[in-house]
């Protein structure tokens, strides 16, 4: 943020491309070496949200990203959270879609973040826009087909 505030946009794209980075590697490497942790399953995307809501704040305070995105993302954690209170003794994990909806926002983010260093990249973010609210959309199901299984459960007893 600090570096983002400064115009120090080149450096901004460096320093969040080794954070991608970083976060990929640590969770390839927790996986493949069987050091999942408890701990880490959810603070890995607890520090991703708040990575991300900050990216997404300081392109919405400069009027670079529009006022729907903001809606429609306070609207998708909402439901999140809901169906997170109500699911009973099942944890809520990440699917595909929502695994890939990360990679698309990224995309989208550069899209902005480069756009601002040379016009050009300016032309990825609609398409990357899309993308991202589409898989966003999509990553909802499984845990809103698990919450309705679950209530299906319930009403048949």
């Amino acid at each position: 943020a600090y570096f983002y505030l400064n115009n120090a946009y080149t450096l901004c794209v460096y320093i969040t491309l080794i954070a991608l980075l970083t976060d990929m590697l640590d969770g390839y490497v927790a996986r493949k070496s069987s050091k999942k942790s408890e701990h880490g399953s959810w603070i890995d995307p607890i520090c991703d949200a708040i990575t991300m809501l900050t990216i997404t704040a300081l392109f919405y305070l400069d009027n670079l990203i529009p006022n729907l995105f903001i809606i429609w993302l306070v609207a998708r954690y909402a439901v999140f959270a809901i169906i997170a209170m109500n699911l009973k003794s099942t944890k809520l994990q990440s699917n595909i879609y929502n695994k890939l909806s990360i990679g698309a926002f990224a995309v989208y983010g550069y899209s902005i973040l480069l756009g601002l260093i040379h016009p050009i990249w300016q032309a990825l973010s609609l398409p990357a826009l899309i993308v991202t609210v589409s898989l966003q959309a999509m990553s909802l199901y499984t845990p809103l087909m698990m919450l309705i299984n679950q209530n299906m459960r319930v009403c048949k007893k």
